[in-house]
């Protein structure tokens, strides 16, 4: 209990010192800062004495009335062209400390960091499923016509290996892939350079809505 009233003296401000005297002004200030840190310390360690060691909680109230007080005693030196207010950021150091403490945290977090792992082995797995989907996809769908009506056009594309990674790209994010399919069935024109009247295949059914599938799955 006299812990915490002491705490809750720190989170009373001080006045910022004015213009003139203010060496006046700071002088008796730190003075009365450094007999209550002194006071402050003296307190926490009788406190230790009696009661045992001291929990973490303690520990955190502590650091963050030393945070406290030192934002506080330096606002008053302080130029206008620096801010102390990132001494704040400290304070998320508690959340940490916490969440140290507890077991089922604990577990979690470290499972979350194994799973870190995995990323790797993951990120392998779909480059590969887009290199054997660019790979089938220029040599079933690569002599289609580009017709800027259709969703195969100069843009989007299976006649070069990057431009087919892109369409796959694109078609991953969900962004107008069964209409890239559609353009994709039999029966479609063909590039003026293909040996074949007719291009395309009803393959494209199977073909995009599997790799979605597995892009999902991912």
């Amino acid at each position: 209990m006299e812990m915490r009233r002491a705490l809750q003296r720190l989170s009373v401000k001080k006045q910022p010192c004015p213009a003139l005297g203010r060496l006046g002004c700071v002088l008796p200030e730190a003075s009365s800062d450094v007999l209550f840190d002194l006071s402050l310390y003296a307190l926490f360690f009788g406190t230790t004495a009696r009661q045992g060691e001291v929990g973490g909680e303690q520990h955190l109230q502590l650091q963050e009335a030393g945070l406290r007080r030192l934002e506080n005693s330096l606002s008053s030196l302080q130029n206008n062209f620096i801010n102390l207010s990132f001494l704040r950021l400290f304070r998320a150091a508690r959340l940490i400390k916490l969440l140290r403490q507890g077991y089922t945290i604990r577990i979690l977090l470290w499972t979350f960091v194994q799973s870190f792992k995995a990323l790797p082995y993951v990120c392998l797995l779909i480059a590969m499923l887009f290199f054997i989907y660019a790979i089938i996809g220029m040599q079933v769908f690569g002599n289609i016509a580009l017709d800027d009506d259709t969703s195969i056009n100069r843009h989007n594309n299976f006649r070069t290996f990057l431009q087919a990674l892109m369409l796959l790209f694109r078609s991953a994010t969900g962004e107008a892939w069964h209409e890239i399919m559609l353009s994709c069935l039999s029966n479609q024109a063909c590039d003026e350079h293909a040996n074949a009247s007719e291009c395309g295949s009803d393959f494209a059914y199977f073909y995009f809505v599997s790799f979605i599938f597995l892009c999902s799955f991912l």
